[in-house]
């Protein structure tokens, strides 16, 4: 029974939340398409298309003592991805690029 309760959390319930999320996502997209303050594809471009869960993972830093790792959250397939996609690309036009390159003399 602990073990169906267990699978039923991890399971059904980022399910239930997921979609929630998912369905003011598309009411807000459709709300600002209706008034004109986004386009089609705009809108095509940040609707939900997957269901995942974000994935939280480390990758170790080998070259380091002690195998200290670095975390890494992947977002892809989540609900939010195309949204963030997106304004990735909107913003990436406006902030002004640069590479900094601090070197160390010694």
């Amino acid at each position: 029974m602990l073990l169906l309760m267990i699978h039923l959390n991890l399971t059904v319930f980022p399910m239930i939340l997921q979609s929630k999320g998912s369905l003011s996502l598309i009411n807000l997209l459709k709300r600002l398409l209706k008034q004109g303050s986004i386009a089609g594809e705009f809108f095509n471009m940040t609707s939900p298309k997957g269901s995942n869960l974000g994935r939280l993972y480390g990758l170790t830093k080998v070259h380091k003592d002690n195998l200290p790792s670095r975390p890494v959250l992947s977002a892809i397939g989540t609900f939010s991805y195309g949204l963030g996609k997106a304004l990735t690309q909107m913003l990436s036009n406006i902030i002004e690029k640069r590479t900094l390159f601090k070197i160390h003399l010694q």
